[in-house]
């Protein structure tokens, strides 16, 4: 009877999107001990500016197209979709750049609130992108019933960015040289 019921698709892709959705939680809590290691209190609140810049900025840049692109996959039948799927993107760089322009125009007022160099502006601005790029494929498995795709692409993704931030923090001495690394060393 249990191996009946792993057998309908709904049970298999909500225990698929279920242990994905652990696991991708797992990677940055496991990291969690690695980067306060390398971090200040003071660079560590610096990463949580940042992750919050993307969180605010994430719904903006881009527009969030995913959601038209998934609503428009509904009626695809109806639309020129591959067409429909491109404007949206383009939509989605040409709002990046615009908003882009106006956050590094005004880089120096937020500098008072959110101490972020212009250049770290410039990257929460392209994640922002890349991460509604990634957000409309995402989308379009979850309509397509892709359940293994979607967890293993999240996962992914989840990695990407823990290892993205170890190499910024480990690899490249971001926040090494304040660190309580540095601190142990040089005791």
């Amino acid at each position: 009877m249990i191996k009946a019921m792993f057998r309908t698709p709904i049970l298999c892709g909500t225990v698929f999107y279920t242990t994905a959705e652990v696991i991708r939680n797992l990677i940055p809590f496991a990291f969690l001990p690695i980067l306060t290691r390398h971090l200040s209190i003071q660079e560590y609140g610096i990463v949580s500016m940042f992750t919050a810049a993307i969180g605010i900025l994430g719904p903006t840049v881009g527009l969030k197209t995913s959601s038209a692109v998934a609503r428009a996959y509904i009626d695809r039948k109806e639309v020129d979709f591959p067409a429909y799927v491109g404007t949206a993107l383009s939509v989605s760089i040409l709002a990046t750049l615009g908003i882009g322009a106006v956050v590094i125009g005004l880089s120096g007022v937020f500098r008072r609130t959110i101490p972020l160099d212009t250049w770290v502006w410039i990257s929460v601005m392209l994640i922002c992108l890349c991460t509604n790029f990634s957000d409309t494929q995402l989308m379009l498995w979850r309509y397509q019933q892709r359940a293994k795709d979607f967890g293993l692409f999240q996962i992914a993704r989840s990695f990407f960015s823990v290892a993205t931030l170890a190499l910024a923090v480990i690899v490249l001495n971001m926040g090494w040289h304040r660190g309580r690394a540095h601190e142990e060393r040089h005791r």
